[in-house]
């Protein structure tokens, strides 16, 4: 049987084990608290950057909506304009026509008037 200085030495020497494991585990469990502490501190600056983000893709949605607005009444206006100047170019084609006929017009009438003016004038004489 064995005698009881080996087994307290056995129990001492696994009692140093366990406690030279327990402070291992120790060591282990704060470098996970710390690890975690960190996960933490990240996950928190992540999700205010994605909020930071999501505020800007707001603010940019209500620009690019203003801006779509902005846009149709100038493509409005355009049109409007477009119109006008289709309309004036409809009008220069007619000041056009009425250019071709007038220079005839104005020789055929300008015939009968010179020639009675020469008559007045000769039978002034």
């Amino acid at each position: 049987m064995p005698s009881d200085e080996i087994i307290k030495g056995d129990l001492s020497t696994w009692l140093r084990a366990q406690t030279v494991r327990m402070e291992a585990i120790d060591r282990r469990l704060e470098r996970g608290d710390e690890r975690m502490e960190q996960f933490e501190s990240d996950l928190k600056a992540n999700t205010e950057a994605t909020q930071r983000i999501e505020r800007s893709q707001d603010r940019m949605g209500t620009a690019l909506m203003e801006n779509i607005n902005v846009t149709k009444g100038i493509e409005k206006s355009t049109g409007e304009m477009l119109e006008a100047f289709e309309a004036a170019k409809g009008g220069f084609k007619v000041l056009q026509w009425i250019g071709k006929v007038a220079a005839p017009l104005a020789a055929i009438l300008g015939l009968p008037v010179a020639l009675w003016s020469a008559y007045k004038a000769w039978k002034g004489l």
